[in-house]
C-alpha cells in the first residue's frame, strides 16, 4: 500500500498601482488606482520542505499580482471631457461577454463528453465496432459541440460589441448657468 502526504500552501497578495492615462479625444491626462488580487501556492511532499512550499506560494501570489496590476485597466471616463478610452471600452466588452464564452464551452464540452459516453456504450467499451445508427448520432453530439461553441462565441461577441459608452458623446458637460458678472 502506497501512502502519499504533503502540505499545500496557499498565499494571496491584494496591491494597487497608479494608472496615467491621456485621453484620445481631449488629450487631458489624469490618473486612477487599480487594485488587484494575486494568488500563489505551494506543495511540500511527506512535509519534507514545508519552508520552501511557503515561500514558493508567496513568491507565485506576488508574481501574479504583479502581472494582474501590470494589465489592470479600469473603465473611467475622463475627469475632462467625459470620454472613455478604447483599451477601456474593450475590457468592458472583454468583461460583458464572459458568461456567454463560459456556457459555450460548457455546452461543447458536454455535447463532446456525451458522445464519448455514446462511443463506450454503442462499442460495449470497444469491444464491437459502432454500427451506422450509433455512428450517426455520435457524429451529431461531436458536431453539436463545436456548433454550441462557435454560435457562443459569436453571441459573446455580438453581445460585447453593444457596449459602448461613448454613444451619443456630444462633447464635454456645459455648465448648467453662466456665472453672474458683480454689478
Amino acid at each position: 500500500m502506497f501512502i502519499y502526504a504533503f502540505r499545500q500552501y496557499t498565499a494571496w497578495r491584494q496591491g494597487t498601482a497608479v494608472k496615467h492615462v491621456r485621453c484620445e479625444k481631449c488629450g487631458g491626462d489624469f490618473s486612477y488606482e487599480a487594485l488587484r488580487r494575486g494568488s500563489g501556492s505551494g506543495h511540500s511532499p511527506y512535509f519534507l520542505s514545508n519552508e520552501d512550499a511557503r515561500h514558493e506560494a508567496i513568491s507565485q501570489a506576488r508574481s501574479s499580482l504583479a502581472k494582474k496590476l501590470e494589465a489592470a485597466i479600469e473603465a473611467l471616463p475622463c475627469p475632462k471631457c467625459g470620454w472613455v478610452q478604447e483599451a477601456m471600452v474593450r475590457e468592458l466588452r472583454r468583461r460583458s461577454k464572459r458568461w456567454i464564452v463560459k456556457a459555450g464551452w460548457l455546452l461543447a464540452i458536454l455535447a463532446w463528453a456525451s458522445a464519448g459516453i455514446g462511443v463506450l456504450t454503442a462499442t460495449e467499451a470497444f469491444s464491437k465496432s459502432l454500427d451506422e445508427q450509433n455512428g450517426s448520432i455520435i457524429f451529431m453530439l461531436f458536431a453539436g459541440g463545436f456548433a454550441a461553441l462557435f454560435v457562443f462565441l459569436g453571441l459573446g461577441h455580438l453581445w460585447g460589441q453593444r457596449i459602448n459608452p461613448n454613444k451619443g458623446y456630444a462633447g464635454p458637460a456645459k455648465p448648467l448657468a453662466q456665472p453672474r458678472e458683480a454689478a
